[in-house]
């Protein structure tokens, strides 16, 4: 199926790839990879929070902004 095919070459280059860049760097370099992934960890959580923070005061609020956002 393409659908499937396509979902596969997404995750290569949007999370395999990346992943194999960094630990590739991080041995060329003698880097430690430990900031690099809690980076990485940090980003993903604050990003969802603040995703969620925004959807529920646009869902909540009842001003002509959250109106223009949610339609």
């Amino acid at each position: 199926n393409g659908l499937i095919a396509a979902l596969a070459i997404e995750l290569v280059f949007v999370v395999a790839l990346p992943i194999a860049l960094l630990v590739r760097w991080c041995r060329r370099s003698h880097a430690n990879l430990l900031p690099a992934v809690v980076g990485m960890v940090v980003f993903i959580v604050f990003a969802q929070m603040l995703e969620q923070i925004l959807h529920y005061a646009c869902l909540l609020s009842n001003n002509p902004l959250s109106r223009a956002i949610t339609g």
